[in-house]
């Protein structure tokens, strides 16, 4: 669900007020039960919670032997373009749908595209302002897997 902020003025007492609107029905497609969001979008399947942070190397493992969501195989770490698709420019702190993706941390989360201009950088986007940035695969960050 993408949120939007509305102001208006509620002029009997000066203040101004945030509405926050629905996404367009369909992109986000919430199985609680199963912890995936399907993307009507993109397509793709989403892990809805993280669990912990990993270094580049580690993620990617992560993700490759994730069981979720009655899927045992197929789970991998997104690449930059996948994951900036889940990024909402128009909210901060964090800036994703947080009806879709619950409990998201103000975080870095890496991405499979490794860093061409520096062997041992990877892509990461970072959910507190949407901004996506590289730095050493050694770093641990957080992840949200996709297949």
């Amino acid at each position: 669900m993408k949120r939007v902020r509305v102001w208006s003025t509620v002029s009997a007492i000066g203040l101004a007020m945030i509405a926050l609107a629905a996404a367009p029905p369909g992109r986000f497609v919430v199985n609680a039960a199963a912890g995936t969001v399907r993307d009507g979008t993109t397509n793709l399947t989403w892990q809805r919670t993280v669990s912990g942070t990993y270094t580049w190397t580690q993620a990617t493992t992560y993700c490759q032997g994730l069981n979720l969501g009655g899927f045992s195989t197929g789970w991998r770490l997104p690449t930059k373009k996948e994951l900036e698709t889940l990024v909402d420019f128009r909210v901060v702190n964090p800036s994703i749908d947080v009806t879709a993706f619950p409990s998201t941390p103000l975080a870095a989360f890496w991405t499979s595209t490794p860093y061409a201009g520096s062997s041992g950088n990877a892509w990461f986007v970072n959910f507190n302002n949407g901004a996506s940035y590289n730095d050493g695969a050694s770093f641990t960050l957080s992840v949200r897997c996709v297949r």
